[in-house]
């Protein structure tokens, strides 16, 4: 059985409906965080250990993961996925074979649209830094300092489906507003690691504090000044 399924949401519940309705393994509990009020309770196929949490405002991607987690703290491991992928045929299956919960493996399916890290993995990388808000380039810096803690990146095989940014492309106010503020996380991830993503780093821990490459401190203020408006 897997422990937990975490699922961030903003819009496009019917999207939601699809992958719960593709889950063909047993799951201890969903955990699905409701970051827009895009459902309703009466709206999902209930069953046992499905929980929606409702948090009145969208906490992000990273907040949303950190919600589930911290709602979940002991499980084992976790599987974290967007709300727009289905799975496979027997990908639950395969990926539950696959993890080592004493490990601090981290388990890339579909990069971060899903997948699965072990309560030592979290341990040794940290929480997800919610400063990159809303959306994107939380998924690199997680990875990023996972390298760095010495993690190991295992790819199980996946054979279902991912929209891909269902999220933005369904919406325009919130697509024209990621203009802003993928750009804004940036040059956050800049300021964090010294140099632009994807190779231009040149800090080993964040900030070039040292020490624990989960180090981040919450800024409100970027949160305010990020957070998209529903228009």
């Amino acid at each position: 059985m897997i422990p937990v399924l975490i699922v961030p949401v903003l819009n496009r519940s019917d999207l939601l409906h699809e992958m719960l309705d593709s889950i063909d393994h047993p799951i201890g509990q969903v955990i699905v965080v409701d970051n827009g009020t895009a459902i309703e309770p009466h709206d999902l196929p209930w069953k046992d250990g499905y929980h929606v949490i409702q948090p009145g405002w969208n906490l992000g991607v990273s907040g949303g993961w950190n919600l589930g987690l911290k709602a979940s703290p002991a499980a084992p491991w976790w599987l974290i996925a967007n709300s727009d992928i289905t799975f496979g045929r027997g990908d639950l299956a395969q990926l539950e074979a696959m993890v080592d919960p004493a490990s601090n493996d981290h388990y890339f399916m579909l990069g971060m649209a899903l997948f699965a890290i072990t309560r030592h993995t979290l341990r040794d990388v940290g929480y997800f830094d919610e400063n990159f808000h809303p959306a994107y380039d939380e998924d690199l810096d997680w990875h990023r300092r996972a390298l760095l803690a010495g993690s190991r990146r295992v790819d199980p095989p996946f054979t279902g489906a991912h929209v891909g940014s269902a999220t933005i492309y369904s919406d325009s106010g919130y697509r024209r507003q990621n203009g802003a503020t993928h750009a804004a996380n940036d040059a956050y991830y800049a300021r964090k690691w010294g140099g632009s993503k994807l190779g231009g780093e040149t800090f080993s821990t964040p900030f070039n504090r040292g020490g624990h490459v989960g180090d981040w401190r919450l800024e409100p203020e970027r949160l305010a000044t990020q957070s998209w408006k529903k228009e």
